[in-house]
């Protein structure tokens, strides 16, 4: 091996000597190895580099490393933050009131659909079939047309001989149409006969996506439909579907018949609220009945969490000061790294908060029934508010009480001074860091030339002071 080659495992070597003893060990191991180079053999010049491996692990032993990690670790701080996001997200899948209130709305483009229910809830959000029928008797001035659907589970046969059992909507012909419901794999239809819309799911699990199936006619429970199409798992502005049976006339549904109504505005007629009651003169007196529309089903939960948090951020400044405190320009021996390091430590808090935020929010809007359809946005847009003015608050004076260098939590608390001198010299709370960056202190009472906290960084002359300083910054 070459001289060179024995310099390198000699810095290997170095390695494993405590930091403080490392560069005077590896100084002398260079000159005795320059002095054996000119006349020791290969043999010399490795036994002698094994004796470095023993200085090394003697010198392990005789000086322990005792590392003073930094109290309340940044990594921690954000894991925590971070797996309570996940936690909440996991619990808001769980819930089927919470995923269908998140999930996208796919009929966004049909901008003037309207889902129509009876306002005092009873019979749930159904409608007799009879009072479609006299509605489209009846010349209206506020819809133009009407959809149908009514819910059932019905077994489709297949050419294989299998039956599944299905949860299944019959609808009136134009109910895609209205609700602007996207189809993939459209299939030209035989008119007159009914059509089979599959969701995404069950397309994929119980047909296995086969395309040669499109197209082709299978028995629904005693009626022949034909398969038309794939449509997505949301299209269903309540519950969830596995299909549509699309008729093209539902002049034989009895008129007790419960079914899902569905408007569409007139062109002429502008809302400005997504929700509004509708009063019908019926025999027995006036009747009313909730009106929303049906892209704003789905999409007021993420404007309502913008609004609170935007409402929060407004309210911050009236609760806690804004400010972090003085801190120093950039020492010298501080590298830019540290100094950025910092404001990605408050933007990662505040980044894993408010997903667990918007999480908890539709947990506690939708994880209970409620009688009216308004209850869900007034609870959510209450617990989004006082969650993200909580989380702000909390992010804002946990920075306030870390150091700027190794992002540790203060510690050792101490008066300082005074309080009948408080014009005179400081009086307040001295923090100390654990690594040995330097003081934080903030004074009791705002003065005029102390009036906020103010952080004095320690040169490295103060390091023989403190326990392994260096530890203290690997978090």
């Amino acid at each position: 091996m070459t001289l060179l080659g024995y310099r390198m495992a000699l810095r290997a070597v170095g390695l494993a000597v405590p930091r403080t003893l490392r560069s005077e060990w590896i100084a002398e191991w260079d000159s005795e190895l320059w002095y054996m180079a000119a006349s020791a053999t290969q043999v010399e010049i490795a036994s002698f580099c094994w004796g470095a491996v023993e200085d090394a692990r003697s010198l392990r032993a005789m000086h322990p490393v005792r590392p003073v990690r930094a109290a309340g670790s940044a990594r921690t701080c954000v894991a925590w933050v971070g797996a309570v996001a996940v936690l909440c997200f996991a619990i808001a899948q769980s819930i089927p009131a919470v995923k269908l209130a998140s999930s996208s709305p796919v009929y966004r483009s049909a901008t003037d659909a309207v889902a129509i229910s009876p306002a005092d809830h009873q019979a749930g959000p159904v409608v007799p079939m009879s009072l479609v029928r006299s509605w489209q008797r009846r010349k209206q001035h506020l819809f133009r047309e009407f959809a149908v659907y009514a819910p059932t589970v019905r077994a489709i046969h297949l050419q294989a001989g299998t039956t599944r059992p299905l949860a299944l909507a019959r609808a009136s012909a134009n109910i895609l149409t209205l609700l602007g419901v996207p189809v993939a794999l459209a299939q030209e239809t035989r008119g007159g006969q009914p059509v089979l819309m599959l969701s995404e799911t069950a397309w994929r699990t119980d047909f296995g996506s086969d395309t040669s199936l499109l197209g082709e006619t299978v028995n629904v429970g005693t009626q022949r439909v034909q398969i038309g199409g794939i449509v997505p798992d949301e299209a269903a502005p309540a519950g969830k579907l596995d299909g549509w049976i699309l008729l093209p006339d539902t002049a034989s549904w009895p008129d007790a018949t419960p079914v899902h109504l569905i408007g569409r505005l007139d062109p002429s007629r502008s809302m400005l609220s997504s929700a509004w009651e509708l009063t019908v003169p019926g025999p027995d007196g006036d009747v009313l009945y909730d009106c929303r529309m049906l892209p704003a089903l789905k999409a007021d939960i993420w404007k309502m969490y913008l609004f609170a948090a935007f409402l929060a951020l407004l309210a911050l400044p009236a609760t806690t000061s804004l400010s972090l405190g003085e801190y120093a320009a950039r020492p010298v021996n501080l590298p830019w790294v540290a100094a950025v390091r910092r404001w990605l430590f408050l933007a990662a808090k505040i980044g894993c908060a408010m997903p667990a935020i918007y999480c908890a929010s539709l947990i506690a809007a939708y994880g209970l029934r409620s009688a009216s359809p308004y209850t869900p946005q007034y609870i959510q847009l209450v617990t989004t508010f006082g969650m993200t003015l909580f989380a702000l608050r909390w992010a804002l004076r946990d920075q306030r009480r870390r150091c700027p260098v190794c992002l540790g939590k203060l510690t050792c608390p101490a008066r300082v001074g005074e309080p009948s001198r408080n014009f005179l010299a400081f009086n307040g709370t001295e923090l100390i860091c654990a690594g040995g960056h330097g003081f934080l202190h903030v004074p009791e009472m705002a003065t005029s030339w102390f009036s906020t906290q103010r952080w004095l960084h320690l040169d490295p002359s103060w390091s023989g002071l403190f326990l392994s300083p260096a530890k203290a910054m690997d978090l």
